[in-house]
């Protein structure tokens, strides 16, 4: 459950950012309908599976999350700002233009054929870093 409800939130930022502002409200209630409807189908799987097999409750319950798992990979483009950072810049300039076009904005407009885009500082730290007091208020 961790690592389904975890590893949806990113890519359901970046699919907000690459809807039409028209459709985004709609389109991204309709996601958390989903989630509406897993949370009521796990106690629905427990009561069908439970007394013949744990394992296949746990198969019904990770399908959803595998499944969206891979659509992730294959459908959510890289974020333009971590292919900044890697140098990438020709691919990172068409995301954003794609983002644009899917917005109704002319990437032409945005992204002319002299831009570039500046590159993305990396800096390096570890899990230990966030205890650090530079991120204590």
């Amino acid at each position: 459950v961790g690592f389904g409800v975890g590893g949806l939130v990113v890519p359901f930022d970046v699919f907000a950012e690459f809807l039409p502002t028209s459709h985004r409200g709609v389109k991204l209630l309709a996601i958390e309908y989903f989630w509406t409807a897993g949370s009521l189908m796990t106690p629905l799987f427990a009561y069908l599976t439970l007394e013949t097999s744990w394992r296949i409750f746990v198969v019904l319950c990770a399908m959803p999350c595998l499944i969206s798992g891979i659509m992730g990979i294959c459908l959510v483009p890289e974020s333009p700002r971590w292919l900044l950072s890697m140098g990438r810049h020709e691919e990172a300039k068409a995301i954003l233009r794609s983002a644009a076009s899917a917005n109704g904005i002319d990437p032409d407009s945005l992204f002319h054929a002299n831009v570039t885009l500046k590159d993305e500082q990396v800096e390096s730290s570890n899990f230990l870093d966030l205890l650090s007091s530079k991120w204590k208020r």
